[in-house]
């Protein structure tokens, strides 16, 4: 019988039973600070595409949130407790379900099953908002927006001039890379119902597992002080109190120019997807499908982008600040704004069309710049604003 039992621990040395992992450790001071160190070193876009239990996942924005709390915990033997949005017991990592599975398997099985029943709906019960300080808000806390516009972003590191790091999926579907921003989302977006703390938008933190479930105002390190802020000051306010040094003026061109062009590229990907579902189905979309590959909200971002660097160009022109921004950036903003021939952030749209950010300005200036996932390639870049049959007789939800 021993032998037996000696030659199973050789033949199935990977196979662990119970739980998904074992509780080792508990979560404290020491392993938030951890934590946090390992999102900034670790939680890269590329995540979901490295070999290993997560390879290739099917995720949207709360599963990326979700994910990052997960897996450091799973390195380290800490407890993974979330409550149930069902109403049942809190869903922990002592979980029974894939008992005898090997811990791959496990871990992998685990986090789809969340996925499935987890989302930016159950992140505030998950979470709480939190002080406006770089001990508040920094790596590994996330930012939630409003329930109306149902995104949420995973925050890398704060940088020292008080800009956030966002790392984040746009909706369920397997990726080559998750999304990146280098900036503050706008207040439109994030805070559609205005900046209120009922509405859970905002920036917040993990609870503690002995938090989970007990009146937000209760858990350590709550805090209500980001709704205080005059909504149209969130972000420069907020820049103020978390930076360590002033952002300068070339560094701010240089952020906004990245975020105009990460925002565009985003964009090829939503729109090419809706292009070649319509094709697949070839139907109308039902609701789900519809709110999926639409992008209004991800073109409001994107305006918004844009309007923050034709607002920094007039600052530039206007105050004669040119001499404070490199060559390079001078160029480039000219070529974004005004026309001017360069090849900055070319957008290949397709195969056969390129087209340029100034091109885009000023679709979007036009109105002509399509959020309808049925419409032709050339109408949703705003290169024609002629409606495809589908967009003409398929219900907008």
């Amino acid at each position: 019988m021993r032998f037996a039992i000696l030659l199973l621990s050789f033949i199935l040395p990977s196979l662990s039973f119970a739980a998904v992992w074992t509780t080792t450790n508990q979560w404290n001071a020491k392993w938030e600070q951890k934590y946090q160190e390992w999102v900034a070193k670790n939680w890269e876009k590329d995540f979901y595409n490295r070999k290993g239990p997560y390879f290739d996942l099917k995720v949207d924005c709360a599963d990326v949130v979700y994910t990052m709390r997960y897996v450091f915990a799973a390195d380290n033997g800490l407890p993974f407790v979330v409550e149930d949005p069902s109403g049942g017991k809190n869903i922990t990592n002592e979980i029974k379900r894939w008992d005898g599975k090997p811990d791959d398997v496990k871990r992998r099985s685990f986090l789809t099953y969340l996925f499935g029943i987890l989302s930016t709906r159950s992140i505030p019960a998950d979470t709480y908002p939190v002080a406006v300080s770089r001990a508040g808000i920094s790596s590994g806390s996330l930012l939630l927006a409003d329930h109306a516009s149902h995104h949420s972003w995973t925050i890398k590191y704060v940088s020292n001039t008080g800009i956030p790091y966002l790392i984040y999926s746009s909706r369920s579907r397997k990726i080559k890379d998750l999304y990146t921003r280098y900036e503050y989302p706008t207040t439109s977006f994030t805070f559609p119902n205005g900046l209120k703390a009922e509405t859970e938008a905002g920036f917040r933190a993990f609870r503690s597992p002995e938090y989970i479930g007990v009146p937000v105002w209760e858990v350590p390190g709550y805090s209500l002080d980001q709704y205080n802020i005059p909504i149209k000051k969130w972000a420069v306010t907020l820049q103020q109190k978390l930076k360590q040094v002033d952002e300068t003026l070339n560094q701010r061109v240089a952020r906004q120019l990245r975020s105009i062009c990460d925002g565009a590229n985003e964009r090829i990907d939503n729109v090419n997807e809706a292009l070649e579902y319509i094709v697949k189905v070839n139907r109308c979309f039902d609701a789900t499908e519809y709110d999926d590959l639409s992008t209004p909200s991800r073109d409001m971002r994107l305006l918004g982008s844009i309007n923050d660097l034709r607002a920094t160009y007039a600052e530039v022109s206007n105050k004669g600040l040119g001499g404070d921004v490199s060559n390079e950036n001078l160029y480039r903003m000219a070529q974004v704004i005004d026309g001017d021939s360069g090849d900055y952030c070319p957008l290949k749209i397709s195969k056969t069309k390129t087209m340029t950010l100034h091109e885009l300005m000023v679709a979007f200036d036009k109105g002509w710049v399509s959020n309808n996932p049925y419409d032709f390639l050339e109408t949703r870049w705003g290169l024609s604003n002629k409606s495809s049959p589908f967009a003409k007789k398929c219900p907008a939800y």
